[in-house]
């Protein structure tokens, strides 16, 4: 595990501790962005209204095929996940005006795998690109979440402090799709 040192502005990792790459364990938790159900969600968010989020949940039948819910409208800086879709994995949403990745989208992440231990992955639709934002160790997503409470009084989404933040920004694994 590795915990951010504010006062040498770096990680350290535990003596002892191997650094694993994230994007190794989370591209086995993924879908094909072939599927047609996914393919569908994400061309129903991009197409619908711009100045809102949306949001659709990703589910798996009994036979492991990917089924979509319907789509959620929310604001400019939020939208409700559907959570109670059958086999829910995972969920798509925008951002208005093409806004970055926030901290609120990995706090989200981590109280929708709380919630639902298969519900992994968020898909954030940004500027012609997908990020994936994938919980890969609950325990060390509710540690962070722990050490670096969101700050809920801001009239935003809940944001992390800029060194956080920067470091976040700074190692990041991208998944962008064509």
């Amino acid at each position: 595990m590795y915990t951010y040192e504010a006062s040498s502005d770096s990680w350290v990792g535990i003596p002892g501790d191997s650094p694993k790459n994230p994007c190794d364990a989370a591209k086995s938790t993924t879908i094909d962005s072939k599927d047609s159900n996914y393919a569908s969600a994400k061309s129903n968010i991009l197409g619908a209204d711009p100045t809102i989020e949306h949001s659709i949940t990703l589910g798996k039948d009994a036979n492991g095929n990917i089924t979509q819910a319907p789509m959620n409208n929310g604001g400019t800086n939020d939208v409700v996940v559907n959570q109670t879709w059958t086999g829910a994995f995972a969920s798509l949403h925008n951002h208005p005006n093409n806004t970055q990745l926030s901290a609120g989208d990995i706090y989200n992440a981590v109280i929708l795998n709380n919630k639902n231990s298969n519900f992994t992955t968020s898909f954030v639709l940004i500027n012609g690109e997908t990020y994936a934002i994938v919980v890969t160790n609950l325990v060390e997503a509710n540690a962070f979440v722990t050490a670096y409470p969101a700050d809920i009084n801001l009239p935003y989404p809940p944001e992390f402090n800029d060194a956080i933040f920067n470091q976040l920004q700074a190692s990041f694994h991208i998944w962008v799709q064509a």
